[in-house]
């Protein structure tokens, strides 16, 4: 049987996940619980899992040390997160420490069955079958979302600089090539795409909160040439940039009374 730890500071959280565990087919046993990263890294030493099962912030130690700490001592655990945090540093952690799946709460029953029964068939099977040098032979991105996770906070965090696939890549430590196809496949859209549909986003929003001028939004949102900027916006969004915000001012404008 498959070891199983798991480490969550929520009692009934921690309690659920051990008996959807235990109920379920996998083959996998529940040895120890842990209610934080303290706990959760001595349990670690006495059980040598397979799986740890984990949540971040907790008193004492947090997740993200446990794991650390775990890694030191030339453990390699299959880490699983569980966590309310998305944000670029975390993901970028989260990589580092060897983290296979990361998945935001709240996790369905099925998130976790399914992510659970991916690594016992890849601990059962042959380890090389799942690797962050090549794509799954099934096109499945399940066990790389804390990949795509982090390249979509990059986004976010980034768009109004120069974002790059090359700069998130070479963060990440794996080629412009993977990273480009990895994020494709789990979003549908090219690293490219996401990042114009984020920074127009951003622009529309400026466009209705502010009186900032077309040229100065779009230096705002990632774009030094503001003619390059408002062929863009034209073109996906079917109007202009000065006629979008003339046309929701219209719409904002309060009704005169004459007195």
């Amino acid at each position: 049987m498959i070891k199983v730890l798991l480490v969550e500071d929520e009692i009934i959280a921690l309690n659920g996940i051990a008996a959807l565990i235990e109920g379920s087919d996998l083959p996998c046993q529940v040895v120890g619980v842990a209610e934080d990263g303290y706990i959760g890294m001595h349990k670690a030493k006495t059980f040598m899992p397979d799986i740890v099962i984990t949540d971040i912030k907790m008193p004492r130690i947090d997740g993200l040390t446990m794991i650390k700490n775990i890694s030191s001592w030339g453990a390699a655990p299959q880490v699983v997160v569980l966590s309310s945090y998305s944000d670029f540093e975390f993901a970028q952690k989260a990589i580092r420490y060897g983290v296979h799946d990361y998945l935001l709460k709240p996790v369905t029953a099925e998130e976790l069955l399914g992510t659970l029964a991916r690594i016992c068939n890849m601990l059962l099977g042959s380890p090389s079958d799942i690797s962050l040098s090549q794509l799954p032979d099934d096109g499945s991105v399940g066990g790389y979302l804390p990949i795509v996770e982090s390249m979509i906070a990059y986004i976010r965090e980034n768009y109004n600089c120069a974002a790059s696939i090359q700069d998130i890549s070479a963060t990440l430590r794996i080629t412009p090539a993977y990273a480009s196809s990895l994020f494709s496949k789990a979003t549908g859209k090219t690293f490219t795409d996401y990042l114009r549909d984020v920074r127009l986003a951003h622009a529309k929003r400026l466009l209705l909160s502010t009186d900032d001028k077309i040229y100065e939004i779009a230096y705002k949102v990632g774009y030094n040439d503001d003619k390059y900027f408002c062929r863009l916006f034209k073109t996906h969004t079917g109007v202009s940039a000065k006629k979008f915000a003339q046309k929701q001012a219209e719409h904002r404008a309060p009704d005169t009374v004459e007195t």
